[in-house]
């Protein structure tokens, strides 16, 4: 499974290590591992985004989930302490918060069969 911590890149901190490494290593990260993230997501306005403090875009959302889905991300892990506004992102983009445990929040993508069905209605 892998999935994309929020904050992203926060392996300076230690939060994200310290998920993956609670759960025996069961994720990959979609942030990279130890440190900030591998140099090619410098490239990508979204990483961009995710780790400045500014404002997010109109095309936030459609960036994020094109990350996401180009990353094989399944899941993404809010830390609540630091949400910024990527929960609202998140579910623009898609995805839904599922559950809360631990102390922090986890999305999944929503079906694209709903996703359809809903934007049909």
């Amino acid at each position: 499974e892998i999935v994309m911590p929020i904050p992203f890149a926060s392996a300076v901190g230690g939060t994200s290590l310290l998920w993956q490494a609670q759960t025996d290593m069961y994720f990959r990260l979609a942030s990279g591992d130890w440190g900030p993230p591998p140099p090619s997501y410098y490239e990508l306005p979204i990483v961009k985004e995710m780790l400045s403090k500014r404002p997010v875009s109109p095309q936030t959302p459609q960036q994020l989930r094109a990350f996401l889905v180009q990353h094989d991300v399944s899941t993404v892990i809010v830390d609540p302490t630091q949400p910024g506004p990527w929960p609202r992102v998140l579910v623009q983009a898609g995805w839904q918060p599922t559950v809360t445990i631990g102390g922090v929040t986890l999305y999944r993508r929503v079906s694209s069969t709903s996703s359809s069905t809903s934007s049909t209605a």
